[in-house]
């Protein structure tokens, strides 16, 4: 493993990269080849899809991502109208973020839910 890289000890090669050294303003050129433990990106930094991060642990540990092995759904009635809402991490858009079809919930209209 390469110090200069920051692969977070989750890779044990990583690459010279000139234009993103330029990028940064000459501070880091390093970029991780085959990121272990389930993480990924430039400094194995992310959980790879299909994983969450375990925030209890460093990024540095081995058990840092976990498997996101749970389908989350919530489901709010109030006067005959019902609101639902599900997220399946299998199915992240983004590293360990998860994918909701129905993103508005979280901006309903108080005064027209509630009222």
């Amino acid at each position: 493993m390469l110090p200069a890289c920051n692969c977070n000890r989750h890779a044990r090669r990583c690459r010279f990269n000139m234009e993103l050294y330029k990028l940064s303003g000459r501070t880091s050129g390093g970029v991780c080849l085959k990121c272990r433990h389930n993480t990924a990106g430039r400094h194995c930094h992310y959980c790879k899809e299909g994983y969450y991060r375990d925030n209890s642990k460093p990024i540095t540990d081995r058990k840092a991502c976990k498997e996101a092995s749970i389908f989350l759904k919530s489901k709010l009635t109030r006067r005959g109208r019902t609101f639902t809402q599900e997220a399946n991490p299998r199915k992240s858009l983004y590293r360990g973020m998860f994918d909701t079809p129905n993103p508005v919930f979280v901006f309903l209209d108080y005064e027209e839910f509630w009222g």
